[in-house]
């Protein structure tokens, strides 16, 4: 029996809901207003110093023709979406490195470039999404403190270490890292609060989870299909979780020591675990409250919620 929770592309999902009608109104000095799409060689609208873009950025080349970028020098905000695709490479980022503040962050289907440090001093207030790239790491964005969206890390091939916000310390959205095959350690070090899903889905070799000080999940807490997480150490003072727990699928998962600080979980599906024999770390949650749905099958033991109750004490 698979028991899923709704696993879906949050990336693609808000994606589609943007637009990038492109507009070069330009009524004061230093605001643009509309959206500024840059697709081809065609030369870029003069703007101001210290420019604000009130709407969207859009930069690709799908055809590898490029205009002259430094007018982006003068950019410091973008209130929409800042968006780059197929084409721009590492070099181009340079134009972009006066930008302070954007909406949303997504940069998508791009091979060419390694490093985001250009953009570490960008403050993300709604969204970061990193999908399809080459992307090695992810940079600190000391200045995101908070995000009132969704954050999603999917299939980027070259990423080994998703460790970055360093000063991020609440999600009002959800979190999904999936189909990221190197991907070694996930972390996130001040991060207190998420209130949508916490979602990890088919990575073939993260071993660590760090979530020092993550203290509830409002959604969702999905482990599934990972290939060599083998605990749940990282969360050691997690409290809360506001809808189901699962955890299916994990071929070396042996321990879920870490979630023995529960207090608070409604419904529970561990399935198909083969080394997972040790179920107290449930102790406390159950103490508190039975889930309302409890499924357990498939993995090295399988015990009721009274085998826990009754064998887990001290």
């Amino acid at each position: 029996m698979k028991f899923k929770s709704f696993v879906f592309p949050f990336f693609a999902l808000v994606v589609s809901a943007f637009s990038f009608t492109s507009c070069d109104k330009n009524n004061d000095d230093d605001q643009y207003y509309g959206a500024l799409v840059i697709e081809n060689a065609d030369p870029l609208p003069d703007l101001a110093d210290n420019t604000v873009i009130n709407g969207n950025l859009l930069i690709s080349f799908p055809n590898g023709d490029k205009p002259d970028l430094s007018e982006l020098e003068k950019v410091v905000e973008v209130t929409g979406t800042l968006q780059i695709e197929e084409g721009v490479s590492e070099d181009d980022l340079f134009f972009l490195r006066n930008i302070q503040e954007t909406g949303t962050l997504i940069i998508d289907s791009n091979l060419e470039i390694g490093s985001l440090e250009q953009l570490d001093k960008i403050k993300i207030n709604q969204h970061f999404f990193l999908n399809e790239t080459n992307v090695e790491s992810i940079p600190d964005f000391p200045m995101t403190t908070e995000l009132q969206g969704d954050l999603s890390v999917t299939s980027n091939q070259m990423l080994t270490h998703a460790n970055g916000f360093a000063n991020l310390k609440s999600i009002k959205g959800n979190v999904f890292i999936g189909n990221d095959d190197n991907i070694q350690a996930v972390g996130f070090q001040s991060l207190e609060s998420i209130e949508g899903r916490l979602v990890f889905h088919t990575n073939a070799k993260i071993e660590a989870l760090d979530f020092p000080v993550l203290l509830t999940v409002d959604g969702d807490f999905n482990i599934t299909d990972n290939d060599v997480i083998s605990n749940l150490d990282g969360f050691t003072v997690l409290e809360a979780i506001g809808a189901q727990l699962i955890l299916e699928g994990n071929a070396k998962l042996e321990s879920i020591e870490g979630l023995n600080t529960l207090k608070q979980l409604k419904e529970v599906g561990i399935v198909s675990n083969q080394l997972l024999a040790d179920f107290c770390p449930l102790y406390q949650a159950f103490q508190e409250i039975e889930p309302i749905l409890y499924i357990v099958q498939n993995n090295a033991e399988n015990p009721t919620v009274q085998d826990i109750l009754d064998n887990c004490q001290g």
